[in-house]
């Protein structure tokens, strides 16, 4: 299969015979005889979209015609396939596992791309005329690749789905994700207000006892990142950080006479498992 409408067509023959070229049982060509042992041909015109068998017949100077020789047979195809669809991204590295959404961050510097493509295609990822990852559509046109390692930053990547032939398909809708690979700072507990009328209520000092078994937890950490606040090695709640970093929890356990600390990561919650 081929996308060249005017292949160059050659072979072998007698010295001093003619070359009848044929094409699907039509002449196509007579190449004129000359003291070589070898002939070349390239159509005038473009040969039509389809199959194509070839064969040739060498005529000596007396007429004399040999028989048919093999024949040679390939498909003209210049229609290119339709642009592949990215149907997911995935993050495969913890902890942030599951599906990448469109413009969003992940840890993982080697996401995986799935997607729909014609049957047998080959997938080319590309991200600024760079490759960065390829694969073969399966029968039902499913593909699945993971990138070659992406650097820190934001990445915007298309498919190319490319035939047999070698006709390359428009590009994909672009998929937008920033990798981020580097850990959040520390977040900070600022304060524990107790809420419960009988006892000490507001802000608890360190160490000090309250009545109130689901105190409102206060804190910083990054803007955007999730934080798991833990009582011990139990977990209180998760929340997550505002545009300025604020985090505020009311704890869903029944505290114990513990200090609680926090956890935090830079990952959305839908893609905690």
């Amino acid at each position: 299969m081929t996308d060249e409408v005017r292949p160059v067509i050659s072979g072998t023959r007698e010295a001093n015979t003619t070359i009848r070229l044929y094409d699907n049982g039509t002449l196509l060509a007579e190449i004129p005889a000359d003291n070589s042992s070898s002939w070349r041909y390239t159509p005038d015109a473009s040969l039509a979209t389809g199959n194509h068998v070839i064969t040739v017949i060498a005529v000596d100077a007396a007429g004399n015609a040999s028989p048919v020789s093999d024949s040679v047979n390939f498909v003209v195809d210049t229609t290119p396939p339709l642009a592949p669809v990215i149907t997911s991204v995935s993050d495969d590295q913890a902890p942030g596992l599951g599906t990448i959404a469109n413009g969003q961050s992940t840890n993982d510097p080697t996401p995986t791309f799935s997607g729909t493509a014609e049957a047998g295609a080959t997938i080319t990822l590309y991200e600024n005329g760079t490759v960065i990852g390829t694969t073969t559509a399966q029968p039902d046109g499913a593909w699945s690749v993971s990138t070659s390692t992406l650097a820190s930053g934001t990445h915007v990547i298309t498919a190319v789905a490319t035939d047999a032939a070698g006709n390359g398909s428009p590009n994909s809708t672009a998929f937008t994700l920033t990798v981020d690979t580097t850990a959040p700072q520390t977040p900070i507990l600022t304060s524990v207000v107790d809420d419960v009328a009988g006892g000490a209520t507001g802000n608890l000092a360190n160490g000090q006892i309250t009545n109130d078994n689901r105190p409102t937890l206060n804190g910083t950490a990054e803007a955007g990142s999730v934080v798991s606040i833990y009582d011990g090695g139990t977990l209180l709640g998760v929340t997550t950080a505002d545009a300025g970093g604020a985090v505020e929890l009311r704890a869903h356990y029944r505290v114990k006479r513990r200090h609680a600390h926090v956890n935090s990561d830079r990952h959305r919650p839908s893609r905690q498992r």
